[in-house]
């Protein structure tokens, strides 16, 4: 029986995701701060996006490594 490989692909930008997390974090703290709902408004969208494009972005990537998997 020959074993299934899978292609694993390295991502170096996990890194930076997370500065990102971060970053958007310290972005709401000081909304909060200034009391400034629309600029907390208007990260909170941005938020919302970048995770969605991150979920797509898997999504892809999984079906990208199972379609090149070997059996």
């Amino acid at each position: 029986m020959r074993r299934k490989k899978t292609l694993h692909i390295h991502h170096p930008a996990r890194s930076a995701v997370s500065e990102t997390c971060q970053y958007i974090d310290n972005l709401k703290n000081f909304a909060l701060s200034k009391n400034n709902q629309v600029m907390l408004d208007f990260i909170m969208k941005f938020q919302d996006e970048f995770f969605a494009h991150r979920v797509k972005c898997a999504s892809v990537q999984k079906k990208i490594s199972e379609f090149l998997s070997v059996e």
